[in-house]
C-alpha cells in the first residue's frame, strides 16, 4: 500500500501538456497512451484515477492497467475504468511472473489502441433521405479474449462534398434498448418462423424467456454443456448473450454488453424503392424482359411505398435491418448456418468471450421476378463464418421472409456433409439426394467453401422448358479453408 501512484500520474500530465511533448507529437496518428504496473495495492488512487480521466477527457489518451503476479483488485479496476480500457480490455496481466506474459500483456496494450476505431469496409453513400445525403462508414473496436464492439455511424454529406456532423450510430442506439425489445428471428422447425406464406410482422423467435424455445435451441446449437454443464443453460446464456446480456461476466457493474459486433468485412447496403426499368427497347436487358411479361406488375411493386432500410452483416453471427432514417434496428435475423457457430464464443476463462466470424461477407439484395411476383431477395454470404449462403425475403421490410438456406458443413468425424433448410427452417440433409431430387442434391454444393466475394441475382435461359428465363444466383465457390484449421482440397474450386 506504499506505492504513490497518484505522484507520477501527476508528472504524466504535466509532461503531456508541456511544450516538449507537443514538439514531440508530430503527426496526427501519433498516439499516446499510458500503462500502469503494479504487483500490489497503492495510494493516492483517487488522484491518480482523476487524472486518467482528464488525460482521456482532454488528449484521448487512455490509460491501462498491467497486474504482475497477482489478481487485479478494485485499485486496478477502478483506474483502468477512468481510463476508458475497463471492460475492455480490461486488466491484462495476472499471477504470472513469466516475463513473455508480461511482454503480451503489454503488446496486448498496444494492439488495443492500434485497432481503435479501425475500419475494413469501404463507406456506403446513401441518396437522399430525411436529413439529406448521408454516408454510413462501419468500425470497431478490437478487444483481445472479448466480442469486438462494432458502429455504424451515419454523417451528413454537406453541399460543397465535406462530410458534416453525425445524423445517427447503430451501435449506441442498440446500446439504449433492452435486450428483450429487439426483434431477433432465425429459421427452424418447431419455431414461429416467418414465410412467405405466413408472413409476421417483425418476427421474434430468438427467446431466452421460454423454457421450449430454449430447450428447441439446445438442439439448434449444439451447446453440450460446455459453459455450465447443461445443455439447457449453455444455450439459455447464449441466447440472453446473443441479445446484448452480459451473459459471461465480461462487463463489471453492468448486466448488459455492447449489443454490436463488429462489422469486419459486410459492407452496409442501402435498399429503397425499387427503381425505375427503361422502357426503350434498346436499353432492354434481364428486368426488361420480366416487366414485359406484366407491367401493370412491376408498376404496382414500384408504386408500394417502403422503408428505406440499410442491412449489414456483424460477427454477432446477425444481419442487422436498420431504418435508414433513424438509425434504429427494426429487426436482427441468425441465419441457420450460424446457429451451431455461436457457441464457439464461449471461453474457459470466466469473464471472457472468444471473438468470431459470424455474418462476414456480402450481402446482395435485388428485384426478382420469380413465380409470377416481384420480390426483393438478399443472398446472406458468410465469408470465413461459415461454407454456406443464405437467401431471405425483404419485399416489406417489416414482414421479411426467410427463403432458404444451404451449408456445406463438417461433422464432428470430419466428413462433409450438405444441409438445406428448407422456408420454414425444416432441415434436410442432401448428402442422400442426386441431382434428379426436389430437395437438391449433395453433388451440387459439397465444394462450397468459405465464400468472400460477392453473389450476383441474374436470369438464365430455362433449359427444361426451352421457352422462357428464369432467375438465378451465381456464387463463388470461396476459400478452401477459413485459414483457422487444416485445408480440405476438395472444396472452394468452383462457381456456382
Amino acid at each position: 500500500g506504499g506505492t504513490q501512484v497518484g505522484n507520477p500520474m501527476n508528472a504524466i500530465k504535466t509532461y503531456i501538456n508541456s511544450a516538449e511533448y507537443k514538439k514531440n507529437i508530430n503527426a496526427e496518428c501519433d498516439r499516446t497512451i499510458i500503462i500502469v504496473m503494479s504487483d500490489g495495492y497503492w495510494s493516492q488512487g483517487s488522484i491518480a484515477e482523476q487524472r486518467a480521466r482528464e488525460l482521456y477527457q482532454t488528449h484521448n489518451i487512455p490509460t491501462f492497467v498491467v497486474a504482475f503476479g497477482i489478481n487485479s483488485n478494485s485499485l486496478m479496476v477502478n483506474l483502468a475504468s477512468a481510463g476508458q480500457t475497463y471492460p475492455k480490455p480490461g486488466v491484462l496481466g495476472g499471477t504470472s511472473i513469466d516475463p513473455n506474459d508480461l511482454a503480451n500483456s503489454f503488446m496486448e496494450a498496444i494492439q488495443s489502441v492500434n485497432f481503435d476505431a479501425y475500419s475494413t469496409v469501404a463507406p456506403t453513400v446513401l441518396p437522399e433521405m430525411n436529413a439529406g445525403n448521408l454516408i454510413l462508414n462501419a468500425e470497431f473496436k478490437y478487444s483481445a479474449q472479448h466480442q469486438w464492439e462494432g458502429y455504424l455511424k451515419a454523417k451528413k454529406i454537406n453541399d460543397d462534398g465535406s462530410i458534416g456532423g453525425q445524423i445517427w450510430e447503430l451501435g449506441e442506439n442498440l446500446n439504449r434498448t433492452h435486450p428483450d425489445s429487439r426483434r431477433i428471428w432465425t429459421a427452424a422447425a418447431g419455431l414461429a418462423t416467418p414465410t412467405q406464406s405466413n408472413r409476421m410482422y417483425l418476427p421474434n423467435n430468438l427467446l431466452w424467456n421460454d423454457s421450449s424455445y430454449v430447450t428447441k435451441y439446445a438442439q439448434l446449437m449444439e451447446t453440450g454443456g460446455y459453459f455450465s454443464n447443461s445443455s439447457y443453460y449453455d444455450a439459455y446464456y447464449l441466447l440472453r448473450f446473443i441479445r446484448g446480456y452480459d451473459s459471461y461476466n465480461e462487463n463489471s457493474g453492468s448486466s448488459y454488453r455492447w449489443k454490436l459486433n463488429d462489422i469486419y468485412n459486410s459492407k452496409p447496403k442501402y435498399v429503397g424503392q425499387p427503381p425505375d426499368i427503361p422502357k426503350d427497347s434498346k436499353y432492354a436487358g434481364e428486368k426488361k424482359y420480366f416487366y414485359d411479361l406484366d407491367p401493370n406488375a412491376y408498376d404496382q411493386f414500384q408504386k408500394t411505398k417502403r422503408t428505406p432500410m440499410v442491412y449489414v452483416g456483424s460477427n454477432a453471427g446477425l444481419v442487422h435491418a436498420v431504418d435508414a432514417n433513424t438509425g434504429q434496428e427494426k429487426w436482427a435475423f441468425m441465419p441457420p448456418p450460424m446457429l451451431n457457430k455461436m457457441k464457439d464464443v464461449i471461453s474457459s476463462a470466466r469473464g471472457n468471450t472468444n471473438s468470431i466470424y459470424g455474418v462476414d461477407g456480402p450481402l446482395v439484395v435485388d428485384d426478382i421476378y420469380i413465380d409470377g411476383k416481384w420480390r426483393t431477395y438478399m443472398i446472406i454470404s458468410f465469408g470465413y463464418g461459415a461454407r454456406a449462403f443464405s437467401v431471405i425475403d425483404v419485399t416489406t421490410p417489416e414482414y421479411p421472409a426467410h427463403v432458404f438456406s444451404i451449408e456445406n458443413y463438417i461433422d464432428d468425424n470430419g466428413t462433409l456433409k450438405v444441409k438445406k433448410w428448407d422456408s420454414a427452417g425444416n432441415e434436410i440433409n442432401m448428402t442422400s439426394h442426386n441431382a434428379s431430387s426436389t430437395a437438391g442434391c449433395f453433388g451440387c454444393y459439397k465444394q462450397l467453401g468459405y465464400t468472400t466475394s460477392a453473389p450476383h441475382f441474374t436470369y438464365a435461359w430455362d433449359a427444361h422448358s426451352r421457352s422462357s428465363y428464369s432467375p438465378i444466383m451465381i456464387i463463388g465457390g470461396g476459400s478452401t479453408n477459413s485459414g483457422l484449421g487444416n485445408i480440405n482440397q476438395t472444396t472452394g474450386n468452383t462457381v456456382y
